[in-house]
C-alpha cells in the first residue's frame, strides 16, 4: 500500500530499520534495567506516538534481542540494494519485509 502511494521501496526500507533501531534499544534497555516494556515505552525518549505505543510494547515483548538484530541487518543490507539497484527496489522490498515478518514470526 505505501509503496503504491509513491514512497520509494528505499525510503520504506528506511523508515522500517529505523523502527527496528528504536524496538532495539528499548530491549537493550528492558534488559539491561529489568524493566517490563510498558515501563520502558512509557518512559521512552522523545515519546512514542500514543496510538504506536501498544503495537511498540508487544513487538518489545515478542521479540528477543538477538531476532531483531538479525531484522536489522536484513533491513540495512535490502536498503542498500534498493538504492544500488532501483529497477529491482519493490522486489527488494517486499522481499526483505517479508522476512522480516517471518523472523518475528519465528522468535516467539
Amino acid at each position: 500500500r505505501v509503496l503504491i502511494e509513491g514512497i520509494s521501496p528505499d525510503m520504506l526500507l528506511i523508515h522500517t530499520l529505523r523502527h527496528f533501531q528504536l524496538l532495539h534499544e528499548l530491549k537493550g534497555k528492558m534488559i539491561t534495567n529489568r524493566l517490563p516494556a510498558k515501563s520502558v515505552v512509557d518512559g521512552a525518549r522523545p515519546p512514542i506516538f500514543y496510538q504506536r505505543r501498544a503495537k511498540v510494547g508487544n513487538c518489545l515483548s515478542r521479540l528477543s534481542i538477538s531476532a531483531i538484530e538479525e531484522i536489522l541487518d536484513r533491513l540495512q543490507s535490502a536498503s542498500f540494494e534498493a538504492r544500488a539497484n532501483p529497477e529491482l527496489g519493490h522486489s527488494i522490498a517486499g522481499t526483505s519485509l517479508l522476512a522480516a515478518v517471518m523472523e518475528a514470526r519465528q522468535s516467539r
